[in-house]
């Protein structure tokens, strides 16, 4: 993973492995998938998410752990976020993502 990428979120999703993770030297999201959770072939639109400008948002640094889950036709990608300009905040954020090839509800 480039850049050292930590905490990967891994859903199975039918035949295949999704995952999300940190690129922490970027302050980055990224994508990857496989389709045996072995070896990963990192997405074309990385990254997927980057930290705001905003000096004041309380995501300025994306940690280093994230989780994923599908909901549906959407995906919940959790992440750890922190600002340490007083007052220092720490939070979990969600992003949600809808990839074009889950038009329909997958069933196993």
């Amino acid at each position: 993973r480039p850049g050292g990428g930590r905490g990967p979120g891994i859903v199975q999703d039918g035949s295949r492995f999704r995952m999300w993770y940190a690129d922490t030297s970027a302050n980055t999201l990224h994508y990857a998938e496989s389709p045996a959770g072995l070896t990963w072939s990192v997405g074309a639109h990385n990254p997927v998410l980057t930290a705001p400008v905003d000096p004041s948002a309380p995501d300025l640094h994306l940690g280093d752990s994230v989780s994923a889950y599908r909901d549906g036709n959407e995906f919940r990608i959790l992440y750890g976020g922190f600002n340490f300009t007083p007052p220092v905040r720490r939070c979990i954020c969600m992003a949600t993502v809808r990839a074009p090839d889950c038009a329909e509800e997958r069933r196993q």
